[in-house]
């Protein structure tokens, strides 16, 4: 008997946002290494600690690989944000800092399903509320494969990102 197809997850990704970035590294370098990074916002649906769900923009940024989110935009959306407190270096193009964060988990459905995806997140207490949350993609791929589709469709004009589970092992 055939196996079903692994279920996708389209989701529109934000118009103008899309784009490819060089990186060249922080000016202070004087051997700079060029790096190809892909950035595109897309929206998700967080599941709040109450069982609700709240639309919100999140970066995904090839060269990420933790998500991210500020904390106090985090506890304005009702999210859950226990886990533990400390310090972490972050290291970003421009920088490596210290930053006081939360380590926790987001529960993320996409639009159009039911289904519970966790994701570890980082809860940053100095990130502003109006930075964007970045979906580090280390994470997801590793349970999901990432495709980006430039190719505009109804309801999604400047393309769509998709996330689709990887097919079960074929057994024996």
């Amino acid at each position: 008997m055939p196996e079903s197809p692994a279920p996708v997850y389209r989701v529109p990704l934000r118009p103008a946002t899309t784009r490819l970035v060089l990186d060249l590294g922080p000016p202070e370098r004087s051997d700079p290494v060029p790096v190809l990074t892909y950035r595109a916002l897309a929206a998700l649906l967080l599941v709040r600690a109450d069982g609700g769900t709240e639309e919100e923009f999140f970066r995904v940024d090839s060269g990420a690989g933790t998500s991210l989110m500020s904390l106090a935009r985090a506890e304005e959306l009702g999210i859950r944000t226990t886990g533990r407190r400390g310090k972490v270096k972050l290291t970003t193009a421009a920088a490596e800092r210290y930053e006081d964060v939360v380590v926790g988990v987001i529960r993320v459905r996409f639009p159009g399903s039911d289904r519970l995806f966790l994701r570890d997140c980082l809860f940053v207490a100095d990130r502003p509320k109006a930075a964007p949350s970045l979906l580090g993609l280390k994470d997801v791929i590793q349970s999901l494969k990432v495709t980006i589709d430039r190719t505009p469709a109804a309801g999604a004009p400047d393309g769509s990102i998709l996330f689709e589970d990887y097919p079960p092992a074929p057994a024996g």
